[in-house]
């Protein structure tokens, strides 16, 4: 009888010690996401602000200003590293020639958000659209 009872007292020990682990890696995930989700908002929040910077005309002096001639320029290189342009490397479409003045280009940014470490990193891409510099003004046709 004892015996069983330090058993089932071992048994509930084990169950919960999983329980909590278990709990304690769902808070984790949870801040992570949080966090992922803080970033992603704040870079959305930062690429309308300067879409809306862009197409007024109004630039200010930080030098997040897009220059005139996109298609020459390192302007992604510099502030955003991992930005693909339709599956290729802003700076290999850049050397192609394939940033064109076309109305509207994709963009897709792609972000690691740091977690804690030993934990594995959470990448998420955004894609957003922006007015060619040649073509601020001009009504868009699809």
């Amino acid at each position: 009888m004892i015996a069983e009872l330090i058993v089932a007292l071992l048994m509930l020990s084990v169950f919960s010690a999983i329980l909590v682990t278990g709990v304690r890696s769902i808070d984790l995930q949870q801040r992570a996401i949080q966090r992922e989700t803080a970033i992603l908002t704040e870079l959305q929040n930062q690429q309308q602000r300067l879409i809306a910077r862009y197409e007024s005309g109004e630039f200010a002096n930080d030098g997040m200003a897009l220059p005139n001639d996109w298609a020459c320029s390192d302007w992604f290189l510099r502030y955003c590293p991992d930005a693909e342009l339709l599956g290729e490397t802003v700076s290999e479409a850049a050397d192609a020639g394939n940033l064109t003045q076309s109305a509207l280009v994709p963009v897709q940014l792609t972000i690691t958000c740091p977690t804690r470490p030993g934990e594995a990193s959470l990448r998420r891409s955004l894609v957003f659209w922006m007015t060619h510099p040649a073509n601020v003004g001009q009504e868009v046709s699809e």
